[in-house]
């Protein structure tokens, strides 16, 4: 089954404002994160983020370790009043200069899709990245194989750190205006 439009869920880079977190858990093992980012398990104990940058809050608070993303509270319930699958929250200790920082929580995948399929790939010179760098090919066209997809609104594809969503997530988040988030058609996303 395709022809849903998916959406790669990624951090909102147009305001530095917005806080970015760090991890401090750094004795916790790839695959730790690994299952927690899936959903397979919760940590043993909340997940330590304090503010590394910025100083406003978003609804999404993305950090140091790709696998660890918070999300406000305010999403989390749009998320269950409107019935979105293919998600779960575990707990975190999120706190900043002042002290606790209350109303968020770390965000895992349950939801799964197949991975990317490219044969409908279009190779595209783009220009350079930075002033007197080269310039370089890139795909555009990827997109997800549903023959594996489970149903769910959130997603992701085995051995990737990729956060996807349908569209009915997309105008959800549009509806309520959530923020330092962004939402790419992942046939818009560039492979290189």
């Amino acid at each position: 089954m395709e022809g849903n439009q998916w959406y790669s869920v990624g951090l909102y880079c147009g305001s530095k404002r917005f806080i970015h977190g760090e991890c401090l858990e750094d004795d916790i093992s790839s695959e730790e994160l690994g299952d927690m980012f899936y959903g397979v398990q919760k940590p043993r104990t909340p997940i330590r983020v304090r503010i590394q940058s910025g100083s406003k809050p978003g609804d999404f608070v993305f950090t140091t370790r790709v696998a660890v993303v918070l999300i406000s509270e305010r999403v989390a319930n749009l998320l269950k009043e409107n019935n979105i699958t293919g998600w779960d929250t575990y707990d975190v200790a999120f706190f900043g200069k002042k002290g606790p920082i209350d109303g968020y929580f770390g965000l895992t995948v349950a939801g799964r899709i197949g991975p990317f399929k490219k044969d409908r790939v279009i190779v595209k010179k783009m220009p350079p990245r930075l002033p007197g760098a080269p310039e370089y090919y890139a795909r555009f066209g990827m997109y997800l194989d549903e023959s594996q997809w489970d149903g769910s609104d959130i997603c992701t594809t085995k051995g990737t750190l990729c956060r996807f969503c349908n569209e009915k997530v997309k105008s959800l988040f549009e509806e309520h205006d959530i923020t330092n988030i962004s939402l790419t058609r992942v046939e818009d996303l560039e492979d290189f």
